[in-house]
Order: structure tokens, then sequence, then C-alpha cells
């Protein structure tokens, strides 16, 4: 399905977007999950996959694949969530109402 996605001349319908968001999504998670394994190859092709969808969608910009790598580990959703900088100080919760 991406690839036949990506043929697309033009996305025409704007309320069905999502439809191919939710594979371009995808397609950079499992790019930066398997960049993060060691298998560049394979991540780099999943990144032209993406980015062959956001663009027929007209939403290559929005991805940040409208430049070069979008894979920035600093600023990656996946980095976030592995490594959260809360920082604000945690306080117990309290066994009973006050």
């Amino acid at each position: 399905a991406p690839k036949s996605l990506a043929r697309r001349a033009n996305w025409v319908d704007d309320a069905s977007v999502g439809i191919p968001d939710l594979y371009t999504i995808t397609a950079l998670t499992l790019a930066e999950t398997t960049l993060r394994m060691g298998r560049k190859s394979t991540s780099d092709s999943l990144i032209v996959d993406a980015r062959g969808i956001a663009t027929t969608t007209r939403r290559a910009q929005l991805f940040g694949l409208d430049k070069g790598n979008p894979l920035q580990p600093q600023d990656s959703a996946i980095d976030q969530l592995l490594n959260p900088r809360d920082s604000a100080p945690s306080s117990p919760v309290p066994a009973k109402r006050p």
C-alpha cells in the first residue's frame, strides 16, 4: 500500500489524509527504530517511502520530510519516551486523603 499511495499524482481528499499520514508516521517510527538497531539501509529505505507518501499528500513539510534526513535523535518522539526530561521534581502520592 505505501508504494501505491506514493505513486498517486496528488491526494485530493483532505478529509481522508489521515490514512496516508498513518503510513508516514509508521514508516518514520520504523526508520528510527531500525537506525537505532544499526540497520541504516533499511532505515533509509523507510524514509524514502515516508517521503513519497508525504509528498503525494502535500504534507512533507509537516513531517519534516521536505529537507534532509528527518531523524534527529535529540528531537525524536522515541528518544523523549525512552529518556524523559522531567524538570519538575516528583512528590510522593499520599496514601490517605488529607
